[in-house]
């Protein structure tokens, strides 16, 4: 039996399936997760359990903080006897979009076996077409040319939306599976063999080790503003937390390749932030949407101008060095899967996606790109990473 230890180079969330019926509470420096149970059992031994019950059929669930606070019940020790756990996170100061950590039937965070197996799988699928990078982008580029004809003679503004929007969604499926099944390559004895591996994960992570990160993807530059969309406040795994592993498998071919793949993603990911915090004339980077009305979104973060020096950049280049070796990257399949075809393909057919499909610049750049912020919406830290060592 083989004894490994995963090390995380950088702060892991992976995404609970359950959602919270109530949303989570701040105060004084915490965020409180609270218990619906914990919380109906208190509200009846008080003699509130009515009074709520009414407000919240009026105003639903996410009356709750709203409700606590108009009766004098927001306090450290109330919030502590209705909540699961509770973390430290001075720097979350509004909760739009909650996304717990997955836990185990304990109630314990939890990176499994099946995380681990879903990069040696995808890394299989990144070989391949990294050696056949020739034929991918030319089979690409014929793909292509059909799309731009077919959406060419679409007069109508919904069907053309329509189509479009079915390649948005499904582009990689569409396309990159198709160059698979023509060049007849077949994984299955390679994914079973990655399947039946004997992974035991046998560290047990403390809720301790969770902490809150304020996560967004980059979108690009609106006039002189760096933008994040789809920020969420995310509990995630801190970055010093290690993990044991137990496996009778030779893990040393599998690490290789997806060491090779991680790389090549540190790689894209920091030349293109820091092609984007260099660029000049970045006022097209992120299409027509209004500056103005994205700051009164609550998924979207601005950096200002004065805020991206470089002191920025010379973070940016730290953090993204510090990542080299790593060799687990955790994400859910899909992203992971999108993330194999977007590095493999050459900067023309990259571009003309953007273009044909996406309707701007730099979206495949920087879709898969997430960090988490800092309280000047500066990236601070790439997310997802670690590695995995004897």
């Amino acid at each position: 039996m083989k004894h490994l230890i995963c090390s995380l180079t950088a702060p892991v969330h992976i995404q609970d399936r359950n959602t919270l019926s109530i949303p989570p509470v701040i105060f004084s420096g915490n965020v409180y997760v609270i218990d619906d149970n914990k919380l109906s059992i208190l509200l009846q031994r008080i003699g509130l359990h009515r009074d709520y019950s009414q407000y919240i059929s009026e105003f639903g669930n996410t009356g709750t903080i709203k409700w606590l606070a108009n009766k004098d019940l927001m306090n450290e020790g109330l919030l502590e006897n209705i909540s699961k756990y509770w973390m430290k996170s001075e720097s979350i100061r509004k909760i739009n979009d909650y996304r717990t950590f997955e836990k185990d039937s304990s109630g314990y965070p939890v990176i499994s076996k099946d995380n681990f197996i879903e990069v040696f799988k995808n890394s299989i699928t990144f070989d391949y077409i990294s050696s056949k990078k020739i034929e991918y982008n030319h089979f690409m580029k014929k793909q292509l040319d059909k799309i731009e004809k077919e959406l060419s003679v679409i007069q109508d503004i919904i069907a053309y939306s329509n189509h479009q929007n079915f390649y948005k969604n499904n582009i990689f499926e569409y396309l990159s599976d198709k160059f698979i099944e023509n060049n007849n390559f077949d994984p299955s004895e390679k994914l079973q063999k990655i399947e039946q591996m004997n992974i035991s994960v046998r560290s047990t992570i403390n809720l301790l080790d969770l902490s809150v990160c304020r996560i967004g993807v980059l979108e690009g530059f609106k006039g002189n503003n760096i933008v994040f969309t789809d920020v969420s406040q995310c509990e995630c795994v801190k970055d010093d937390v290690s993990i044991r592993i137990e496996t009778e498998y030779d893990l040393t071919e599998p690490l290789e390749k997806t060491q090779t793949m991680i790389n090549e993603k540190i790689n894209f990911d920091s030349n293109t932030i820091l092609s984007m915090l260099n660029k000049e004339d970045s006022k097209n980077l992120i299409g027509s949407k209004n500056t103005d009305s994205m700051q009164k979104c609550g998924n979207i973060a601005l950096v200002e101008p004065a805020q991206h020096d470089s002191k920025s950049e010379n973070l940016i280049i730290k953090k993204y060095n510090e990542l080299y070796g790593s060799n687990m990257i955790f994400e859910n399949s899909k992203e992971l899967r999108n993330m194999i075809y977007i590095l493999s393909l050459d900067n023309e057919n990259r571009q003309r996606i953007n273009r044909l499909i996406y309707g701007r610049e730099n979206h495949l750049e920087t879709w898969s790109i997430k960090v988490a912020l800092n309280k000047g919406n500066l990236p601070e830290s790439p997310v997802g990473y670690a590695t995995l060592s004897c």
